[in-house]
């Protein structure tokens, strides 16, 4: 069952952070439609997260190794690269709300965009789990190559 949440948090979290570079690259409006619900799939893929992690120590019945096994931590094998994703997920995920947004004034922005870390590593932590680069890495090598792009873009229109 906790596939299941990871894959929908996963999933998630890759159309989130294609939305806006793949609006600023092709110009469409119907993309651009997309971004006022982003905060709502934001926080659907960190409740998905929640729920992938829980469900898989239940399931593994590791609740209290997990903690106190250190390999869990390791960038040798793909807890390592998903525990760091899932921490990093959860800081947007947990300032996705109005009060957070006052509270952090402009700070508040920087604090979304460790949602990148979280795609970074979570690729390579699906890649790791599902033995294909075309699941985890490909999509975040596609990614920067857009947002790459799209900063370009930007660049380009101040001049």
């Amino acid at each position: 069952m906790h596939i299941l949440f990871a894959k929908l948090s996963w999933y998630l979290l890759v159309v989130i952070l294609y939305i806006r570079p793949l609006a600023e690259v092709t110009g469409s409006r119907e993309i651009r439609q997309l971004m006022s619900m982003r905060k709502y799939m934001g926080i659907a893929c960190g409740f998905a997260a929640i729920l992938h992690v829980t469900l898989y120590m239940i399931e593994s019945e590791m609740l209290i190794t997990y903690f106190t096994d250190v390999t869990f931590w390791s960038f040798a094998n793909l807890f390592g690269w998903g525990n760091i994703a899932f921490v990093a997920l959860m800081i947007p995920f947990l300032t996705s709300n109005s009060a957070s947004q006052k509270y952090f004034t402009l700070r508040w922005k920087k604090l979304q965009q460790v949602s990148y870390l979280a795609f970074i590593f979570g690729g390579v932590h699906v890649s790791l789990a599902t033995h294909s680069i075309f699941t985890g890495v490909i999509p975040v090598v596609i990614w920067a190559i857009i947002w790459g792009i799209a900063q370009y873009k930007r660049q380009c229109k101040k001049k």
